[in-house]
Order: structure tokens, then sequence, then C-alpha cells
């Protein structure tokens, strides 16, 4: 009987294992977030840090997760001259952009996932300016984590500056709508 009990404890311990979730923090250090701004005539790049960042695993897919973004750290790459980059990364800082004085941190919330090929699709809540909308994308695992390719709408978040959807005759100045944040994560 001692036997049984001890077998019957042993099997159902293995199946509340094979089922649990797993919450593996993201390393912030290594992970990188870049982001590319599209406008008439050219381009901008730069980076930006996360602040901190954890996922919810389970059977190879994503089941939640929270990663806040560190605004304040937001940095121009492509502009070498030392005061144009000052000037462009003190304006997406700016109310007209982000307004980083007052919303210091952004949020991604996972909400789901599921398979898509190789790819896993992750849909989930981002909260840029206090703004939050839907946003799904085609993440890959990698070695150490997961890369993927976010494309956002910043009009949906109030960042107007520049936009076609609200101001007329912009001409060369007009700003695309979309941006892309490029995610590699580094899973602790």
């Amino acid at each position: 009987m001692k036997k049984l009990l001890f077998v019957f404890i042993i099997g159902i311990s293995f199946a509340l294992n094979v089922d649990a979730q797993e919450t593996k923090e993201v390393d912030v250090k290594k992970s990188t977030l870049t982001w590319e701004a599209g406008k008439i005539g050219g381009s901008h790049d730069g980076t930006i840090n996360l602040k901190s960042g954890s996922l919810v695993l389970k059977d190879d897919l994503i089941h939640g997760g929270e990663f806040v973004i560190d605004m304040e750290s937001i940095a121009v790459t492509d502009i070498e001259d030392e005061s144009l980059n000052q000037q462009l990364e003190g304006h997406l800082k700016s109310a007209d952009f982000f307004d980083v004085e007052n919303y210091k941190s952004s949020r991604f919330e996972v909400v789901s996932s599921s398979k898509s090929g190789a790819d896993i699709k992750v849909n989930g809540n981002l909260t840029i300016k206090g703004n939050t909308n839907p946003v799904t994308f085609l993440a890959q695992p990698t070695t150490n984590g997961y890369k993927a390719r976010i494309e956002v709408d910043r009009t949906l978040y109030d960042v107007r500056y520049g936009s076609k959807k609200f101001f007329d005759n912009l001409a060369d100045k007009a700003i695309d709508d979309e941006f892309f944040i490029n995610v590699e994560l580094f899973v602790k």
C-alpha cells in the first residue's frame, strides 16, 4: 500500500510539473530594443532600454509577461553630428512626440500567443503616453530568448507630430505614422 501511495504521489508531482507555467526574467542588460522611423526622403533610427521584463512560458508558448520600457533612454544612432543628434533626441522626448517628462515609461503586456509555423504569434497590449492599444507580431525563438520586429502606429498613442492624418500641407515635412521596434530578448 505504501509503495502504491508513493508511486501515486510521484505521478501526480510529475504531472503537475509538466503542466506548470514557468516565469522567466528577461536580462535587460543583454536585451536590445532598436527603433526605426521613416519620413519623406529618409529615416532615423536609434535605441531604447528596457527597465524590466518577464515572460510566462508553457508548452513552447508565451502565456503572459510584462515589459517596462525606459522612455528616458531614447537615443538617436544615425546622426553623427552631436548637435543635430541631441536636437532630434530632445524633440522625440518632447510633448510633440513621447512627452517623456510626463510619461517616463511605456509598457507591453502579453495577453496570449499561438504557434505560427516556427514562429510564435504574440498578442498583447502596448501602452505609450497613457494610451493602450492591442498589438500583434511574430516572435522567433532564439537560443537565449526571442527576437521580433513590431510595427506600431504612433497616432494611436497620441503621437501626432508631422502626421498626414492630422495635418495638411506638410509636403516634405511629413513623418510616417508607423515606426518599428526591433527586439532581441535574452531570457535568464
